[in-house]
């Protein structure tokens, strides 16, 4: 039991520490937080920039991407593996939850939540259990995903649904060098 609140207390702490770089080392905090991520057992693939006070329950079940930004005020509950594709940005209160509950028998469940690459979800986005986002997906603000949205589309609503395509040219793109 000691050791559960240990566990939970360095958490706790860890968070705060990634909260905190992001407000006084601006984007040298990125280094600062992708190694305190990795600390919680997230399994982080390069540079990662996450927002203030960015709430993570069970992250050994998040796997991160490539410069990956979350907002501040995000949430992220990983009752089931939650994998986020390179170059996502998340704008502040984004929700993702990879837990619920059968309505009927209310018994709980989990289901994983992938997001591919280039994704980019507008303020107060959710994204709900088993849902798959494909690559170059725009959610727009306000919008609720509880089902799979496939490539290169723009969607929005409650739930959400499409209402447009993705026209990309990536000739003349190029990363910075973070990343």
């Amino acid at each position: 039991m000691l050791r559960v609140v240990v566990r939970s207390l360095i958490s706790i702490v860890v968070e705060k520490l990634i909260s905190v770089s992001s407000i006084v080392l601006s984007t040298r905090g990125s280094f600062l937080q992708t190694k305190l991520l990795k600390l919680l057992g997230v399994r982080v693939s390069g540079l990662v920039f996450f927002g203030r006070r960015v709430m993570l329950s069970n992250p050994h079940n998040l796997v991160l991407g490539k410069r990956v930004a979350i907002g501040d005020n995000a949430v992220i509950v990983c009752h089931a593996p939650i994998s986020i594709g390179e170059d996502f940005i998340a704008a502040p209160g984004v929700y993702l939850n990879s837990g619920g509950h059968d309505p009927n028998i209310m018994v709980a469940f989990g289901r994983p939540i992938t997001i591919g690459k280039r994704v980019w979800c507008g303020l107060r986005t959710t994204i709900l259990a088993g849902v798959e986002i494909g690559d170059d997906a725009v959610i727009g603000a306000g919008s609720v995903v509880v089902s799979a949205i496939p490539p290169c589309c723009i969607v929005a609503g409650l739930p959400a649904r499409v209402i447009g395509q993705v026209k990309l040219d990536l000739s003349n793109f190029q990363y910075s060098k973070l990343g």
